[in-house]
């Protein structure tokens, strides 16, 4: 993507449906009144923030994330939040913060297990979550997980 920012209004979401690599440069942080959805069969990197309006954040293919990220859907006033889940491998030498709210995160297969989640400052993981939380693969991080909620 771009180097600018990108905001919606008015339920706009965001549905990218890649078959090359997703780039998304650490300027061009996301706040969208409607989902993120990367539904493509090519690969992503991520190094923005996306911020959605209670809904959905959504990663079906591979993601390496090339900055420290932060992937909230409790903005403007939505506690509740929406499912935040990478389908695929997740991996990257950088620090993740997600905030989903009272809605699950789920992480579908690997987590750091071509490049291990984190800096290895502070947590490579903080889970800011009442929902539940899913592995259903192995994580493998370069220092610890946070996990605030119930």
């Amino acid at each position: 993507m771009g180097a600018d920012a990108v905001t919606t209004e008015n339920n706009g979401t965001v549905n990218i449906t890649n078959s090359g690599l997703l780039d998304i440069k650490s300027n061009a942080n996301m706040t969208l009144d409607g989902a993120f959805l990367q539904d493509g069969t090519g690969n992503n990197q991520i190094a923005a923030n996306i911020l959605t309006s209670g809904d959905q954040i959504t990663f079906t293919s591979a993601t390496k994330l090339t900055g420290p990220v932060s992937l909230n859907s409790t903005n403007a006033g939505f506690p509740a939040g929406a499912a935040i889940s990478f389908m695929s491998t997740l991996d990257g030498n950088n620090n993740l913060t997600i905030n989903s709210g009272l809605a699950g995160t789920l992480f579908n297969d690997k987590v750091g297990s071509l490049n291990l989640l984190g800096t290895g400052t502070g947590a490579a993981l903080t889970l800011n979550s009442k929902g539940l939380t899913t592995f259903n693969g192995a994580l493998n991080a370069q220092s610890g997980v946070v996990a605030q909620g119930p």
